[in-house]
């Protein structure tokens, strides 16, 4: 295997064996891989595994807590200018996020969403999830474990992980944003119990990270899909509920948030289409929906 005799990542084990086999067949790889078309690149990452990755490094990396006031200043910049100017998620959760030490920068710039073996001793960094503020070329996921995505809570049920219910997103961002609509009162969750905790699959092909999150917390009563409004989140919806529907309450929030939103008149001659729940942010439409 690449990822040994070359001690490199399984992404980068991944990309290497595609560019040499399409130089030779003209083909990508994945056409010659039975079992492999179904995921995406992002969701091989979630669902791999390098024993060998220190993804600690992170935290001592983390530019948002650099001593030098000037690298510190312009991380929390960059971060602000991405996620609350472009992406329109609301700048109390970034920071909060920042300050519980689920959101960190790397060199690099790159804003990484980490997922802890324990989330609130935050003692062994398992998964980082990257997104980039620069047009250089990442792998997205870095995972010591397989299916493995990214989890957050408020700091308050953290402490005793008694989870009763669990929000299910396809990307970081997808899950801010929800957030955010839930914050400003777009979303109203009256009929659900606020001890939850969030995830992001990091690909909706990551299906097991959420058995492996039912497991860990079997106090979760009820699940919440918030995946995409196309059809691979579709698709993916319906192959989780099928997965998990004996244990637990499974309740698909896209039909009632992305679908029921979309279509609707915008005002300007055109009609509305919500693939994510960004989508909500960044294109302003008003909403007001009762859960």
């Amino acid at each position: 295997m690449l990822t040994d005799e070359l001690h490199i990542g399984y992404a980068d084990a991944l990309y290497l064996l595609n560019y040499f086999y399409y130089k030779v067949k003209k083909a990508p790889l994945n056409a010659a891989l039975t079992g492999w078309t179904a995921l995406s690149y992002s969701d091989r990452c979630a669902t791999g595994k390098n024993d060998s990755l220190d993804l600690d490094y992170i935290v001592a990396e983390d530019l948002f807590n650099s001593t030098d006031a000037e690298t510190k200043a312009y991380a929390y910049k960059r971060a602000i200018a991405y996620l609350c100017d472009r992406r329109h998620i609301d700048k109390d959760i970034v920071l909060n996020l920042i300050k519980q030490g689920f959101l960190k920068m790397d060199k690099q710039h790159n804003l990484c969403f980490v997922c802890y073996a324990d989330p609130f001793q935050k003692a062994e960094v398992i998964s980082i999830t990257k997104k980039g503020t620069t047009d250089k070329r990442f792998c997205p996921n870095y995972i010591k474990e397989h299916h493995t995505g990214f989890l957050y809570a408020k700091k308050d049920y953290l402490e005793e992980q008694q989870y009763k219910e669990l929000y299910i997103f396809e990307s970081p961002i997808d899950l801010l944003s929800f957030l955010t609509l839930v914050q400003s009162g777009q979303i109203n969750l009256t009929s659900h119990a606020p001890n939850a905790c969030f995830i992001s699959l990091n690909g909706v092909g990551n299906r097991q990270f959420v058995n492996k999150v039912l497991e860990r917390h079997p106090t979760i009563e009820r699940v919440n899909l918030c995946l995409d409004n196309d059809p691979k989140g579709i698709k993916g919806a319906e192959d989780i509920e099928k997965q998990i529907g004996d244990r637990c309450t499974v309740e698909d929030l896209r039909c009632s948030i992305l679908k029921e939103y979309s279509g609707k008149d915008d005002g300007n001659g055109g009609f509305t289409f919500y693939k994510d729940y960004n989508d909500l942010l960044t294109q302003q439409f008003d909403i007001r929906v009762e859960l």
